[in-house]
């Protein structure tokens, strides 16, 4: 497919996108409107590639909205991960008092046959009355759209953020400072042999992640350098391979020339991932090598040794975004306000203390 530069000071048009595809107008219209109307993959990822090369936005004309009723759309990257699904119980809960209805997009799913944006456009065309963002993938393109999600008077709350949003309302979490007290707790314990294990830092909360391990090494007088930072790159380091991400860290682990004591785990997906690999050669937990992981999911108390790992108490996210949302909504709160939680280490028995 030719690539064609759209004039940066003329907006690109559907029959622009048609033309550098090679497909119908019609067809370009079916694909980035979302429509169920079938159109083959292939095409469907020409007309996406050629929307994102030309800078393509659709033209969200405002229409007056009747009998708008009260849904509202919650963006969440994967179903995979409990930490996402107690993110929404806590927000649906506070929002059927108000009997408000959540509409769940997972985010990944839908990503894989469009693009952020096309899924944005799609939302600004229902019938909502606000929406929560709890996936950074998605956090450029809300931004993006912000006078479109003004100009339909539709709430915007970003959960799950690094830092607050000056944009819209956002419930926010200390990951450096998880990490922090992640890595400090291992020290506690005796360990020095210490490695962080993450995914690959494509989002500033893995970053921040990754500088937390590195600051509490350096705070305690830990000679701490990269070959101790484990980066699981790669096309099957996503969202629903976590558990898979952590037994191939498992074997990273395994094949340092100097042991570990102990590890540090991105999240507690990836650290049941890392149990089983261990599990599989053999090693014993904690007594060979202690884990820590991080989020505290329901799973963590089922997990065999149970899961030591720091809390971000995510049910209470989904509730506080929820209030944010609302405020909103009923015109009490009128410009972006953050709200913070606090990480824990919550003890179990996967971390062992040792001389």
């Amino acid at each position: 497919m030719p690539k064609v530069s759209a004039n940066e000071h003329t907006k690109t048009t559907v029959k622009d996108v048609a033309k550098a595809s090679g497909v119908s107008a019609t067809t370009v219209s079916r694909v980035l409107s979302g429509s169920n109307y079938p159109v083959s993959a292939d095409i469907r990822s020409t007309v996406l590639k050629a929307a994102g090369e030309l800078n393509y936005k659709p033209n969200l004309v405002y229409r007056p909205r009747k009998n708008v009723d009260n849904e509202i759309a919650a963006l969440i990257p994967t179903f995979s991960n409990p930490f996402f699904t107690s993110i929404i119980t806590g927000f649906e809960n506070m929002l059927k008092g108000e009997n408000f209805h959540t509409l769940v997009y997972d985010v990944n799913s839908w990503l894989s046959s469009s693009t952020p944006n096309m899924l944005v456009y799609n939302i600004l065309k229902k019938k909502i009355k606000g929406v929560l963002i709890a996936s950074p993938v998605m956090y450029q393109a809300v931004e993006e759209f912000r006078n479109d999600f003004l100009s339909r008077n539709i709430k915007v709350v970003m959960a799950d953020c690094p830092k607050p949003n000056s944009m819209f309302n956002s419930v926010y979490y200390d990951y450096k400072k998880g990490s922090y007290l992640a890595t400090e707790y291992l020290i506690t314990q005796g360990h020095r042999k210490i490695v962080y294990a993450g995914l690959k830092l494509e989002r500033e909360s893995r970053e921040l992640r990754v500088q937390g391990f590195l600051d509490a090494m350096r705070d305690h007088g830990i000679p701490c350098n990269e070959k101790q930072v484990l980066i699981l790159n790669g096309q099957n380091a996503d969202e629903n391979t976590q558990i898979e991400s952590g037994e191939e860290l498992a074997r990273q682990v395994l094949s340092l020339k100097e042991r570990p004591t102990a590890v540090a785990v991105i999240n507690d997906i990836a650290a049941f991932g890392m149990l089983r690999g261990f599990h599989r050669e053999r090693v014993k937990i904690p007594e060979e090598i202690s884990i820590i992981g991080f989020d505290d999911s329901v799973f963590c108390e089922m997990s065999y040794p149970a899961l030591t790992t720091v809390k971000v108490q995510s049910e209470q996210m989904g509730r506080m975004a929820a209030m944010l949302l609302l405020n909103e909504i009923n015109g009490t709160s009128h410009s972006p306000m953050g709200l913070s939680l606090e990480p824990c280490v919550v003890e179990r028995d996967s971390v062992a203390r040792i001389a």
